[in-house]
């Protein structure tokens, strides 16, 4: 974790669940016990409440004993949360996209004028869950492009982001936009290329041509105008794979990007969160 931290509770998930799981923290100088159980959860996400703990990194053992004895496991996602406590700052090195009270309003494109609908909402990037079925993609043959929006409660800087998917997944031909101010059209417009929607005020930050990325590893992009921004907007091919999360980071200055993204493969399924 970026810094010391006081850490208070933790959700996991597995698609193929171990028989035991042993979770520990690092205190700085030694690994040490934070919480073990038998029988950890399939599918859905199960929070567990131990001790707090201050901490600078988390990690976990999984192992099958008896019947289950080499049997291959799989981690869908832990996600680690922050102490109520313990305020996290928006440069403070964490995916601020998720907390709640960041974003104010969201829109989604429906069928009509040069939009798809979709499976999956804006939601969908933001929710924390990496479970099959909750995803983000569109499947019509109306048109070519779907698109969700976001509006956040106060201006919010954003300098890289992270798209993640599950295995197999991904997307190709997508854009990410930002505005200030009022927010612009998005439904209403009659033409959805990137130089249309650009022409209706919004800024382009990302534009990924072919080439599927995000279902087997994170996609890591930094903004080509990083700053502070009051909207944000996805836009991508109609296809059938899928996304399943989008991170957004801030730091202090645009140099540190580069230092910062050498962790990002690991925050993308460990994510520190002030608990609600």
């Amino acid at each position: 974790m970026a810094g010391p931290r006081k850490i208070g509770s933790y959700n996991v998930s597995f698609n193929t669940p171990p028989d035991t799981l042993l979770v520990e923290y690092f205190n700085g100088s030694i690994w040490q016990t934070w919480d073990t159980f038998n029988g950890a959860p399939a599918g859905t996400l199960s929070i567990r409440n131990p001790a707090d703990v201050l901490a600078t990194g988390v990690r976990y053992t999984a192992s099958n004993t008896g019947p289950q004895l080499g049997e291959r496991l799989r981690l869908n996602e832990i996600q680690v949360l922050l102490d109520g406590t313990d305020p996290v700052g928006i440069t403070d090195g964490y995916n601020w996209f998720t907390d709640s009270g960041r974003v104010s309003s969201t829109g989604n494109s429906v069928d009509g004028g040069p939009w798809d609908g979709r499976s999956g909402d804006a939601n969908t990037l933001r929710n924390n869950s990496y479970t099959n079925g909750d995803e983000l993609k569109s499947q019509n043959v109306n048109t070519d492009r779907a698109f969700v929006r976001y509006s956040f409660s106060d201006p919010a800087r954003a300098d890289f982001g992270v798209f993640g998917g599950t295995n197999g997944q991904g997307w190709e031909n997508f854009e990410v936009y930002t505005a200030n101010g009022a927010l612009p059209a998005t439904q209403a417009l009659v033409a959805n290329d990137s130089a249309s929607i650009i022409s209706a005020g919004w800024t382009l930050q990302l534009f990924k041509g072919p080439g599927v990325v995000g279902g087997f590893s994170p996609f890591q992009f930094d903004f080509l105008q990083p700053g502070v921004w009051d909207h944000l907007l996805v836009v991508f091919d109609t296809q059938a794979p899928s996304m399943n999360e989008l991170e957004i980071y801030a730091v202090p200055e645009p140099t540190s990007i580069a230092l910062l993204g050498v962790g990002l493969v690991g925050l993308l399924r460990f994510r520190a969160r002030r608990s609600r």
